[in-house]
């Protein structure tokens, strides 16, 4: 009825079964890979198991169809504020400094200690390159600059 002959569907058995064979044995290597490095990804472990009878794409595609594909921890935590409001000059543009102590410029960064972040702020020297003044700070307030400039 269907134009396929039984030499067909048995072939196409034997494939099928050969085919799910090969994909336990992939989800067991995957499954001990798994247990020795719990963040792994997908195509790391393909790299490292190398399976003849599958590519990379299927390979990853059947990992992470399987429940082993690695989920992303997404930072949700917002420091910056960028709100293009406000347009500063480069003051410094084209001067070229000679000594120390002409010029000084400060940078911020910041760093999560716990649940709290602590903002990193530093002023330098730019000629000799050498800090004048840090401070880890709770808030970006500009008094912790003030406080930067006075430490000993």
């Amino acid at each position: 009825m269907v134009n396929i002959s039984k030499q067909g569907h048995l072939s196409f058995i034997d494939r099928h079964s050969k085919e799910d064979q090969d994909n336990m044995l992939i989800l067991s290597a995957i499954a001990g890979l798994r247990v020795l490095h719990p963040q792994m990804g997908a195509k790391k472990m393909y790299e490292l198991l190398r399976p003849e009878n599958i590519g990379r794409y299927k390979f990853i595609t059947f990992a992470v169809a399987n429940g082993y594909g690695v989920q992303r921890i997404r930072n949700f935590q917002k420091t910056t504020h960028s709100s293009r409001i406000y347009k500063y000059q480069n003051l410094i543009n084209g001067l070229v400094v000679y000594d120390i102590n002409n010029v000084w410029v400060s940078d911020i960064t910041y760093f999560e200690l716990g649940d709290t972040f602590y903002y990193l702020q530093f002023i330098e020297d730019v000629y000799s390159r050498r800090i004048i003044g840090s401070i880890a700070y709770p808030t970006l307030q500009a008094k912790a600059n003030l406080y930067a400039l006075i430490m000993p």
